[in-house]
């Protein structure tokens, strides 16, 4: 174990190698016109890293694996969305481009009901 202050670096195997000394940054204060930002961040050391061994180079903001090399449960939930969006933008592409239906026309007319026509006689009932 290391003293307060002071960082483990532990080796592939597990074993510590050396105890190294955990850089400690000034923050400036609002009142301090001459402090430069870039120092006011401290990298915590004992983060685990994302890069994954073996695969050097940048590394995805979300990460879909979990650690277990599993993917993720919003993974599923955002491929299922893209799924049911992606069959609603087909049906609507389809129900745009599709021929429109002729309408039925009836053979036969004489089953219509026919408005009656009254004979105006010049009654002053009427």
């Amino acid at each position: 174990m290391c003293e307060e202050g002071y960082t483990e670096v532990v080796s592939p195997e597990g074993l510590l190698e050396q105890c190294a000394e955990i850089p400690v940054l000034e923050i400036p204060t609002a009142g301090d016109r001459n402090a430069d930002v870039k120092t006011s961040r401290a990298v915590d050391p004992t983060a685990p890293t994302t890069e994954q061994p073996g695969r050097p180079g940048r590394t995805w903001y979300l990460q879909p694996f979990g650690p277990d090399g599993k993917l993720k449960t919003w993974v599923y939930g955002v491929a299922a969305g893209v799924f049911v969006l992606l069959v609603f933008i087909v049906s609507m592409i389809y129900l745009a481009c599709k021929k429109p239906k002729k309408p039925q026309r009836r053979q036969n007319n004489n089953n219509r009901l026919k408005p009656l026509t009254l004979a105006y006689d010049g009654d002053a009932d009427m």
